[in-house]
Formats: structure tokens, sequence, C-alpha cells
């Protein structure tokens, strides 16, 4: 089997000498880069929402917030977890903004804004969780 072959059949994964795999990797870029800015946006999302929670403009409810079980304990809890939760959400949406824009010119730093999702929900949480605990229960 001829390697010209192969690639045309797509045995080879687009990579052939005469560079017919270009097409694959631009299609990757490109879904990189709208998966960098979905995650940015959804980053935005939870700190919009960290930032309305504690503020008294949502309280705990079923539907919007940080569900986690030391926030729900009591209304201090929830503020006060969310209001923890600002700051790591924030830094982390500046990192992931840059990412994406930066990203635009050079695609792989567009992965920086996938990374900088996963750090900013998990280090959110956490800071909410240790914020929440926290907090004396309410009388």
């Amino acid at each position: 089997m001829s390697l010209r072959w192969a690639s045309a059949v797509g045995l080879c994964g687009g990579a052939s000498p005469d560079g017919a795999g270009n097409g694959y990797r631009a299609r990757m870029q490109a879904a990189v880069s709208v998966l960098a800015w979905v995650f940015t946006v959804l980053l935005a999302v939870l700190f919009v929402t960290c930032v309305l929670a504690s503020r008294d403009r949502v309280s705990e409810n079923r539907y919007f917030g940080l569900k986690l079980p030391a926030l729900l304990r009591s209304e201090s809890a929830w503020r006060n977890g969310h209001r923890a939760a600002i700051l790591p959400a924030g830094i982390m949406l500046v990192i992931a903004l840059a990412c994406a824009i930066i990203g635009l010119a050079v695609p792989a730093l567009a992965w920086g804004s996938i990374a900088a999702f996963v750090i900013g929900v998990v280090w959110t949480m956490l800071a909410a969780t240790r914020a929440a605990r926290a907090t004396p229960e309410d009388s």
C-alpha cells in the first residue's frame, strides 16, 4: 500500500507529503478557538452569578447559583460562599479572555481558555465551600 493511496482513503489521518492535511488542521484550530470562547463565556456567567448572589440580588434558590451543600446551609453561608468565589472566578475569567483573544492570532494559546475554565471552576468551588463552612450558623 503506497503512502499516497493510504492518504487518499484517510488511513494516515490526513498527514500526506503533499500537504492534504492542512484542511483538517484549520478545522481543528477553528473548533478549539470556538471552544475557547464558549468556555470564556461560561466563566463570565459563573463570575456574574457569584457577584449577584453575593449582593443579595439572588437569594438561595433551586435554579441559579452555586449548588454546594456548604452554601445551602443558610442565607449567610450562601452570600459568603459566593462572595469568596468572586476573586477566583474573576482572575480566571481575565486569563481565559486573554487566552481567547491572543488565541485568535496564536491558535495554540486558545487551549489556555479551556484550562482556565477547568482551573477556575475547581478553584471557585473550593473557595466558596471554604468560606461557607467558616460562616457561623444562623439562629
